[in-house]
């Protein structure tokens, strides 16, 4: 399998390259198919013999796709190993400069907000019962750095899921392929659900 897969292709430098049997191989698989009416109009098996050549058909293809996932797999192993590793670095320096400013940020923006709603609350003081055109702007005493800007984030957490209306909930596939997967049922887990449609590969 390792030697065909080296043929079919061939991973140079975290791309995948397709190998001198590569375009063999897929017009082989290409020309099985066509011969048993499988492809062109998708014909199903007529017999059990074109049932079983089309399983062999499929197997073949089957064996190929896997040899070219395991050529490419210590190549995505290296990769993400080292990605994994740039990300801790990363994430490792900046935190150095994130302890120190991210309190600091935090008293910062409090006061900010702070200063904000005490200049919204100056400026209606002043403003009530004036025209529009004789209304006046009260800027917040937030000084301004070249290269910041303040904003405002909002974030949510869930703290009563029952309580989370219906259009904001998000199913997890994850649990429902698990599930399905140790059914072996589509109709046991569709029932089970609600809402899906299982079907097998």
């Amino acid at each position: 399998m390792a030697t065909e897969a080296q043929a079919i292709i061939k991973v140079v430098e975290g791309r995948i390259v397709p190998g001198t049997e590569f375009a063999l191989a897929l017009d082989d698989i290409r020309a099985q198919a066509k011969a048993l009416k499988l492809v062109e109009g998708m014909i199903p098996p007529q017999d059990r013999d074109t049932c079983e050549e089309a399983k062999r058909v499929v197997k073949r293809g089957n064996d190929l796709i896997n040899a070219i996932f395991a050529a490419a797999e210590p190549e995505r192993l290296r990769l993400q190993g080292m990605m994994d590793a740039l990300r801790d670095q990363r994430a490792m320096l900046a935190a150095q400069f994130a302890n120190i400013t991210g309190p600091l940020d935090t008293e910062v923006r409090a006061w900010s907000i702070r200063e904000q709603e005490a200049a919204k609350k100056e400026q209606d003081k002043i403003n009530k019962g004036k025209r529009a055109e004789d209304r006046i702007i009260v800027k917040p005493n937030v000084p301004a750095v070249s290269g910041t800007r303040f904003v405002v984030h909002y974030r949510a957490d869930v703290v009563n899921v029952s309580k989370v209306k219906r259009e904001w909930m998000m199913p997890d596939l994850v649990s429902i392929n698990a599930e399905a997967r140790k059914d072996k049922d589509p109709q046991k887990t569709e029932a089970k659900v609600g809402g899906i449609k299982v079907w097998k590969e």
